[in-house]
């Protein structure tokens, strides 16, 4: 009898685990970004639990045939749900960018949409293409956002933290590249139409630096929930403070890029998915980049450190590092 009763828990114990469960993901890309959001996939399907099923919805801001069928075939990893979505929208459209075009793109404010776009969805999950994630997403996803619009990580980048706090009325500034949206609360509070004229407000007034991001903590003032940095571990500003442990998600938010030559922060969780996906070509490139690029970095570097809101100099010569702060 206590045989079986062990086989039955056991039984029990493995149903739960084999469970599946749903992530709905949403991505927002043009054909120049194409490839990083790519990676960025690759890298949620390699890293993920068995049990976990993806439905992706790629906002189209114009991906060419072939890079989609690059993502597509990124089944062969592990199946999933994928739907590309056209965008157009005329308030959309009219949103200003600030002179910003070669940083950003238009494709930057498709995220208000999200929760008109899928309307039977309660929740869902925006990640920015330029980042990379390391672990399952069960313990982001599973947050209960209560009576909070969403779920963000602290703005890392101490640069301009004052000002971004001073623009949009709050005291705690957040960095829109992952957010765990309450969809159900933005429709019920009209929160498109909110955020569509928020933005129109603070450009008339002089106050939208960083776009949608600004609009986004303007409308929101804290009415949000932060999590761990460790879920939106972020390259502006904290590339001298690396954790012991790789974050559950990277976010290459510098000027910076892994794609670029002399990158040190989390390559790794980058190129791994990048040669995986297909690309060896451009994996073998990055990684003759950054190794030359290291090499010379470690003769002579200088370069700007931010912890606890002061800034130094970290000066590395002959390998060897040095932290000086910086007169004020």
């Amino acid at each position: 009898m206590l045989q079986l009763t062990a086989l039955c828990v056991i039984f029990v114990v493995q149903a739960q685990k084999e469970e599946k469960v749903e992530y709905n993901i949403f991505f927002a890309s043009d054909d120049r970004y194409s490839i990083h959001m790519t990676v960025a996939l690759t890298s949620i399907l390699i890293n993920s639990d068995a049990n976990e099923n993806f439905n992706f919805y790629i906002l189209d801001g114009g991906i060419k045939d072939e890079n989609k069928e690059k993502i597509t075939n990124l089944k062969k990893i592990k199946n999933f749900n994928l739907e590309f979505i056209q965008i157009q929208n005329e308030k959309i459209n009219k949103c200003p960018m600030m002179g910003l075009e070669n940083v950003f793109s238009k494709q930057t404010y498709f995220r208000f949409l999200i929760p008109e776009i899928k309307p039977d969805l309660d929740k869902a999950l925006y990640l920015d293409s330029d980042l990379a994630i390391n672990s399952s997403l069960s313990e982001l996803y599973n947050i209960d956002l209560k009576d909070a619009f969403c779920a963000v990580c602290k703005e890392e980048n101490n640069s301009y933290l004052e000002i971004n706090c001073k623009n949009t009325d709050t005291k705690k500034y957040f960095n829109a590249g992952v957010m765990l949206i309450n969809c159900k609360k933005w429709r019920e509070e009209n929160i498109f139409e909110k955020l569509i004229e928020n933005t129109d407000f603070l450009f008339k007034e002089n106050r939208l630096k960083f776009l949608d991001q600004d609009v986004l903590n303007y409308t929101f003032r804290e009415n949000v929930i932060f999590v761990d940095k460790k879920f939106n571990f972020q390259a502006n500003g904290m590339a001298a403070e690396k954790p012991k442990e790789i974050p559950v998600i990277v976010h290459y938010n510098s000027r910076k890029k892994p794609w670029k030559k002399g990158y040190d922060f989390f390559p790794e969780c980058y190129l791994k998915p990048l040669y995986i996906a297909g690309f060896k070509k451009e994996f073998y490139k990055i990684k003759l980049n950054h190794f030359i690029w290291k090499f010379i970095n470690s003769i002579f570097n200088v370069r700007n450190f931010y912890k606890e809101n002061k800034k130094y100099k970290l000066i590395t010569i002959l390998g060897f590092d040095y932290i000086v702060p910086c007169k004020k």
